[in-house]
């Protein structure tokens, strides 16, 4: 085995739980790289004060992100739909006045 750039030999039974203890590092690595893509800092430091275990606050983390992509979808929604009506509106507002000039053009 290799460690600090030294090999050293190690026996079954000594590799078993260091074997472990690197996967699980790789877990608490990936772990703390979804932390860091967390942009909402302020609440990250509120809400550390209260957590449970990392495993609670990254439940909580993802649901924010999810929350904040679906309030982001309903904006959106919100907003083509706005546009949608204001064109129908438009539309009717100039079908009127044509009536509206057409008619005059006719009685004249």
């Amino acid at each position: 085995m290799k460690f600090n750039h030294e090999e050293q030999e190690i026996g079954y039974e000594d590799a078993v739980p260091l074997i472990q203890k690197g996967m699980n590092y790789d877990k608490l690595r990936n772990d703390c790289n979804n932390l860091k893509q967390i942009h909402d800092f302020p609440l990250l430091k509120k809400w550390r004060r209260s957590w449970n275990g990392h495993s609670q606050f990254l439940d909580y983390a993802k649901q924010s992100r999810e929350q904040a992509k679906l309030d982001e979808l309903i904006q959106q929604t919100f907003q083509k739909n706005m546009l949608a009506k204001s064109w129908k509106v438009k539309n009717s507002e100039r079908a009127t006045t044509g009536k509206a000039t057409s008619a005059r053009g006719t009685k004249t």
